[in-house]
């Protein structure tokens, strides 16, 4: 693709990418860098002016996904692959922008969240006292960010997408295999096992 839009004279092209998925590594994150890097040349053999830019975005739980159960990556940890791509691409003049990790936080609670929520949300005028609110209210942070029992009920389980949980749970389990992590053992119905 990088080759033909440089063929085809494309000036720029942007790349999206997620940091701090679960079993990600920060050998992962270097071929995140190496595959950037890799655009930028196939496009400019073409076309000498070409730029490419990266756009990176921590990883968010987010409810009723396959991900809904996985911890969110310690702040640290993605705001360290963050600099690991910037100091391998910029020297490149690949611009790279991302979303801070520390604000993604927020959004990680409020994907994940449930009713004990509600006054935080109420009595937050600025996104700055939002963890403050939530300590506040005696609840705890690490529990809305942390690893959540995949055999749980989950707050918004009674919203039905039209995916069923034991579908998402099964997807869950692959999505650990494939990335190097123990698998729990999960309630599936009997048809799950078939697919």
């Amino acid at each position: 693709a990088a080759d033909l839009a440089g063929r085809g004279g494309i000036p720029k092209a942007k790349l999206y990418f997620i940091v701090g998925l679960p079993g990600e590594t920060d050998d992962d994150v270097r071929e995140l860098a190496t595959l950037s890097a890799e655009v930028l040349q196939a496009m400019r053999a073409h076309n000498r002016g070409a730029r490419v830019a990266v756009n990176l975005s921590p990883h968010v739980p987010k409810a009723q996904t396959a991900f809904q159960w996985e911890p969110m990556e310690r702040v640290d940890v993605s705001n360290q692959r963050i600099r690991l791509v910037e100091r391998t691409l910029r020297p490149l003049g690949i611009d790279v922008r991302f979303e801070a990790p520390a604000s993604q936080v927020v959004q990680a609670i409020l994907a994940r969240g449930d009713r004990r929520l509600a006054p935080v949300i109420l009595e937050t005028h600025r996104l700055q006292e939002f963890i403050a609110n939530v300590a506040r209210h005696g609840l705890n942070v690490d529990a809305y960010l942390g690893q959540m029992d995949p055999n749980g009920i989950m707050p918004w389980s009674l919203v039905s997408t039209g995916v069923p949980e034991w579908y998402l749970r099964q997807e869950f389990g692959r999505a650990r295999g494939l990335g190097g992590l123990d698998v729990p053992v999960l309630d599936l119905p009997p048809k799950a096992a078939a697919l």
